[in-house]
């Protein structure tokens, strides 16, 4: 089970970043998040080199969904066993004899967590089914909010957290577990920082 959640990691960390990325080129229009004059500085270079930016920004945005959609939906193999999951993940660990008090509490909220998003998480099915028969169409991506991405790509750090705290990190602490998850964050920081440096080259 272990070589099971590298797996999903692996995959998992790359649309992260993915993710952050595509954020990050939202962010950095908007007032809201860095002033008025900013924002149209911000958006006069990204028309400027409008070929790569909004290029970069609907290529990320399609890639978060149809990786989100892969790490939330099993698909089956020949052999009748789901592909990776981070639904199998949760069954997976629902079977596990090891679990404290404390794991049993948190993946009975993190269900919870699944259920209140499980409408989002079929509008993913529905667009990922779309695309697969409709490769020759130009992909709608407005079916899923921002708001929703944002939502699922946290219910995701959530349960590999989870699954890292019963699998490798079993003598963690209730407290310990949750700082553990929110340090998956910290992985944006470099997206960040690279993209601010860009930016800021391609303004002076």
């Amino acid at each position: 089970m272990i070589s099971y959640l590298k797996r999903i990691r692996e995959v998992h960390h790359r649309v992260f970043l993915t993710f952050r990325l595509y954020q990050k080129l939202m962010m950095t229009r908007s007032p809201g998040h860095v002033g008025e004059q900013q924002a149209r500085d911000n958006l006069d270079t990204l028309n400027k080199y409008r070929g790569v930016f909004a290029t970069t920004t609907d290529s990320t945005r399609y890639t978060s969904l149809m990786s989100l959609a892969v790490l939330f939906i099993p698909s089956w193999a020949r052999n009748g066993d789901p592909s990776i999951s981070l639904i199998d993940l949760m069954n997976r660990m629902g079977r596990l004899s090891t679990k404290s008090q404390e794991q049993i509490d948190e993946l009975a909220k993190l269900q919870q967590e699944i259920k209140k998003y499980q409408q989002k998480i079929n509008v993913l099915k529905s667009w990922r089914d779309q695309q697969l028969a409709h490769l020759d169409l130009n992909p709608d991506n407005s079916s899923m909010s921002d708001k929703g991405l944002e939502d699922l790509m946290e219910l995701s750090i959530k349960i590999i957290a989870l699954a890292e705290w019963c699998l490798e990190y079993k003598d963690l602490t209730l407290y310990q577990y949750q700082h553990n998850a929110q340090s998956h964050i910290a992985a944006e920081g470099e997206v960040d920082l690279d993209f601010d440096k860009l930016l800021n080259e391609l303004q002076s």
